[in-house]
């Protein structure tokens, strides 16, 4: 968890119209494999290779599985969201 928490996170939703059921694959393939010093060997120009420091701090997180993309975007994106819109669907007690 320290890890994790340890910087700055940007998070991006990545989608296409086509090759769909690839997505994550090639997403995969420009992160690169997870440990940046076999990156480095094995695919240089992957974001892990480029920017990841350790196991640990990889530089890049993707999806290991398709079903768990959309998980992850209502995680980041729209558990706030949820939030807001389960609150404005309770009935408000006034006294």
């Amino acid at each position: 968890v320290e890890e994790l928490s340890s910087g700055m996170c940007v998070a991006l939703q990545v989608s296409r119209s086509e090759n769909v059921d690839k997505l994550v694959d090639d997403l995969r393939e420009i992160a690169g494999p997870r440990d940046p010093e076999i990156a480095r060997v094995l695919r240089p120009e992957s974001l892990r290779a480029r920017f990841g420091l350790d196991k640990q701090r990889n530089a890049v997180h993707v999806t290991d599985l398709p079903r768990d993309g959309p998980l992850e975007v209502d995680f980041f994106f729209h558990l706030g969201d949820f939030k807001t819109h389960e609150a404005q669907q309770q009935p408000q007690r006034v006294f």
